[in-house]
């Protein structure tokens, strides 16, 4: 494509010799799985998200899993959660046996819709995802206030968010547990997959790195809790030290990119995202169309490439034909809506002003 989506190899071009160095050093080294480099990054990205614990983990699924595992998340036990975020956080509630329960989402922030999820609560509710889509923070302060009305936990799905904030307080610290994808698509990415979860719990933090590691208390003993094998490995961790130095200044240069882009389209042929300062982290720049089929081949045409995020709901996926007791609908209307309308268009550091003028001239005509 003229204009790809998303330019992975540039960050790396611009620090190679940085990215390279760390890289020799951890072959030298001859310790690849949990060493020196994941432990320095837990305690750096703790700190960064202003959290006590950080825990590295295979990838941002396991994250989910190995947070839904350390609350007993169990069979019969449903989550609270939303379906139009890519069916991740669904698989991860299904693999622990419970059902996912879908809530609405709000029209303007396409996250999950606070004023729902109190008449969604039963007796099995036994836990809440918070997907933070597309970069944007849902409603936490909210949610919050519902989660310790019924004493139902809170898990962050952070994997599009990492480094927004509301309140000055970090994306991934509102709830007891807050997963992390450093997929090398993210805001925050590594050169292969990788995950974590930041908690304050003394308690979670200890079970979570027993959990990540077949549910080891020492060397080939198991504890009360069988884990997986989810372990961050030395060359993402010392990838993501180097990338982490960055990632203020890069979600700086994505939100101003947003912000260009919103101010220069058209809201009465797009709706456009709705963010606020640093609550948005512009991990995808997803307008909305009713001739979005229109708008992506005329883009295709241009080569500019673009995306739909995501295009089936999650109780729409095959899994479920004929298994509607394996999830609890309520009424998903605006889900519906946004899913046939979204359409996500290059928004990156790395764009240059050529590349922005294409892109607008595309969606203005």
């Amino acid at each position: 494509m003229k204009i790809p989506f998303i330019e992975k190899e540039h960050f790396f071009n611009h620090k190679e010799e940085e990215i390279s160095e760390e890289l020799y050093k951890v072959i030298d080294s001859n310790n690849f799985i949990l060493g020196e480099n994941v432990t320095k990054f837990e305690k750096e990205y703790a700190e960064y998200c202003s959290s006590k614990y950080c825990v590295g983990v295979g990838n941002g699924s396991d994250a989910l899993i190995l947070s839904l595992i350390a609350l007993d998340i169990k069979k019969g036990d449903n989550v609270i959660c939303v379906a139009n975020a890519g069916f991740y956080s669904s698989a991860a509630i299904l693999s622990v046996g419970a059902i996912p329960n879908y809530v609405d989402v709000d029209w303007n922030s396409m996250n999950m819709d606070a004023n729902l999820i109190e008449k969604s609560i039963d007796e099995n509710t036994k836990a809440i995802i918070v997907t933070h889509l597309y970069g944007l923070m849902a409603d936490v302060i909210s949610i919050l206030e519902i989660s310790k009305k019924f004493n139902i936990p809170i898990i962050e799905d952070c994997a599009q968010a990492h480094g927004a904030e509301m309140n000055n307080k970090k994306a991934g610290t509102w709830g007891l547990m807050g997963t992390f994808s450093f997929y090398p698509t993210k805001n925050l990415g590594g050169f292969g997959d990788s995950g974590a979860i930041i908690t304050s719990s003394e308690k979670i933090y200890k079970k979570i790195q027993a959990l990540r590691q077949y549910g080891w208390t020492r060397k080939y003993f198991i504890g009360k809790y069988l884990g997986k094998n989810s372990r961050m490995d030395e060359i993402q961790a010392a990838i993501l030290r180097v990338k982490l130095s960055h990632l203020n200044e890069l979600n700086e240069k994505r939100r101003n990119m947003a912000i260009l882009f919103k101010n220069n389209l058209d809201s009465a042929k797009f709706t456009l995202p709705y963010f606020e300062n640093k609550e948005y982290v512009a991990h995808l720049f997803v307008v909305r169309s009713k001739n979005r089929e229109k708008v992506q081949e005329k883009l295709k045409l241009l080569n500019i490439s673009c995306e739909i995020h995501y295009p089936i709901l999650d109780n729409e996926q095959e899994y479920f034909n004929n298994k509607s007791e394996f999830y609890i609908k309520n009424n998903l209307d605006i889900s519906y809506e946004c899913c046939n309308q979204v359409l996500s268009i290059p928004c990156h550091p790395f764009l240059n002003s050529k590349e922005v003028d294409e892109i607008l001239d595309a969606l203005k005509t």
